[in-house]
């Protein structure tokens, strides 16, 4: 699991999609990148619910036609800065 692959302590970074709605599940997965000393990066869809978290640092990346965009969002999922063009 994820969960398992942050906490081993044999990997530096750890990316995954995972369905992680919950805050408790988040806590653990934190706990786990902070036992195994790795950073772990979660993607999920921007149709999931934006729920408070603890979560260190969200980003939300957008493209279209005319380019792409990076916002950095506070753990409620606010815009904390204006877009980024990438």
């Amino acid at each position: 699991t994820l969960e398992s692959l942050l906490r081993s302590g044999n990997f530096s970074v750890v990316m995954g999609w995972t369905g992680c709605t919950t805050e408790l599940m988040a806590k653990r997965l934190e706990k786990a990148a902070s036992i195994g000393r790795s950073l772990g990066i979660l993607f999920r869809l921007e149709t999931q619910p934006v729920t408070a978290s603890g979560v260190g640092l969200r980003l939300r990346l957008e493209a279209d036609a005319v380019g792409r965009a990076v916002y950095l969002l506070d753990e409620q999922g606010n815009s904390l800065s204006g877009t980024a063009p990438v």
